[in-house]
């Protein structure tokens, strides 16, 4: 559940992990998130996508007296305490799923063939994945559906453009099809 909020919201880990159940409000589709930044909490809502309420309500309908249980957190510690589960126990899962399923690929294995850096570099790592890529997913799926860049901004929670336009990486196969597109 960690890893739609990290996609389909756009959270940074350290974001998420600090939801607390009362921060979530699915009938008005939005999440309260507190983020840290220059050494001063922001207090921010971000709107929950449709498509992962139904989930989002059976992981609340499973784990919501737990989460009472343990200090009213949207992602408690396994351990019987009040604390958030850590930044750093998310991305270890994370990798751990990531390799599990072939996810850091090299382009050999990948079989990009279509990709000239294959043929110039040989076999070297397609991505390296990691669970900011997932921000980058958003503000790509944000582009690609041609939100107006300020909303994205705003979106993102960014305060200047030059950190927004950091933003973006598109596949090989990506670029071609969007060319064959314009040039028709």
């Amino acid at each position: 559940m960690v890893f739609l909020f990290l996609a389909y919201i756009g959270l940074r880990v350290g974001e998420a992990v600090k939801i607390k159940l009362s921060d979530v409000d699915l009938d008005r589709r939005y999440v309260k998130i507190q983020t840290e930044k220059q050494r001063r909490v922001i207090y921010d809502t971000q709107p929950i996508p449709e498509i992962i309420i139904p989930s989002l309500r059976l992981y609340i309908k499973k784990y919501e007296t737990r989460m009472k249980l343990r200090g009213g957190w949207f992602f408690p510690q396994r351990v019987h305490n009040e604390k958030h589960i850590e930044p750093h126990t998310v991305r270890k899962k994370y990798y751990e799923y990531r390799d599990a399923c072939g996810l850091d690929q090299s382009y050999a294995i990948a079989n990009d063939v279509n990709n000239p850096m294959q043929v110039k570099t040989g076999e070297r790592k397609l991505h390296n994945r990691t669970l900011h890529s997932f921000r980058h997913w958003y503000k790509v799926k944000l582009d690609k559906a041609c939100i107006p860049y300020g909303m994205i901004q705003s979106l993102m929670r960014h305060t200047g453009r030059s950190v927004t336009d950091q933003y973006g990486q598109y596949s090989f196969e990506e670029k071609l099809e969007v060319i064959d597109e314009v040039f028709i």
